[in-house]
């Protein structure tokens, strides 16, 4: 199922002909804040992509010098209720488990500051391409919150108790390097060049088997939540299918007549 280019409030869906759907924040006269029908567009699209056959990689990008300043002003100011604001936070949440749960890997392309549920949002990602002017900033306890759109438990994953726990507390703003230091950032690449590194990557995954692929993403996504035990069984039963795909067997003719694998994506 091919990807229709489309223009959403907040964003632009379009598909490459290397099997790559490209998602492009482009309300930079907004700073690309989540408007207000953000979550519900954002995984209806994500749940699109999910089901395609033709998309094999996913790049996030965003248009303008922001990448996202998070939520709009104005949407925080509707939300003047508790039920809707969990109602909006429960749709924010529901779009961003879709990015984990979904068999295409994603790659973030941040070339400006990343703010509050904009940091969240890329740190979602599979893979996070950064140039030297992205900034990830975690503005929440200064407003008087804790961290939305999946912030702690992304954080946690990826920077370690101590490390979200100082990040979220002290209401930090990290530079490129210092997000590399801390394990959020997959790569540093100059800005002229960002896109292209990006590009690159997402070409190399789209070329490697998709249920390979997709099977390494759904494990490491889950991985924290096992048991060595667990692991090796669920790790054995897949392997014991994976030995009989028409890829494995395209994949090690390839190696022993030494040319690059054709992979069909065929299980």
């Amino acid at each position: 199922m091919a990807i229709v280019e489309k223009q959403y409030e907040s964003f632009k869906i379009e598909q490459q002909e290397d099997n790559i759907a490209i998602i492009s924040l482009n309300r930079g006269d907004m700073a690309n804040a989540f408007l207000t029908k953000f979550p519900e567009d954002l995984y209806s699209v994500l749940a699109e992509i999910a089901d395609s056959s033709e998309i094999k990689a996913i790049i996030l990008k965003a248009e303008g010098k922001i990448f996202s300043a998070g939520a709009h002003f104005d949407v925080m100011k509707a939300t003047d209720t508790p039920y809707k604001a969990k109602k909006y936070l429960n749709s924010l949440n529901k779009a961003v488990k879709k990015m984990y749960d979904m068999p295409q890997p994603i790659i973030a392309v941040v070339d400006g500051a990343a703010a509050g549920g904009g940091a969240n949002l890329a740190l979602s990602c599979d893979f996070i391409f950064a140039s030297e002017k992205a900034k990830f900033i975690f503005p929440f306890v200064n407003l008087g919150l804790m961290p939305d759109t999946g912030g702690l438990w992304t954080l946690t994953r990826l920077a370690g108790v101590m490390r979200t726990k100082e990040i979220a507390m002290r209401g930090l703003t990290l530079n490129a390097q210092e997000a590399m230091t801390y394990g959020l950032v997959t790569r540093i690449v100059p800005s002229e060049s960002l896109f292209e590194e990006a590009m690159s990557m997402a070409k190399e995954i789209a070329d490697k088997p998709k249920f390979v692929i997709s099977t390494i993403k759904n494990i490491c996504n889950k991985i924290s939540e096992m048991t060595h035990e667990d692991y090796c069984q669920i790790e054995e039963g897949i392997m014991s299918v994976m030995f009989f795909t028409k890829d494995h067997e395209e994949g090690l003719n390839a190696f022993l007549e030494k040319r690059k694998a054709n992979f069909q994506g065929e299980e």
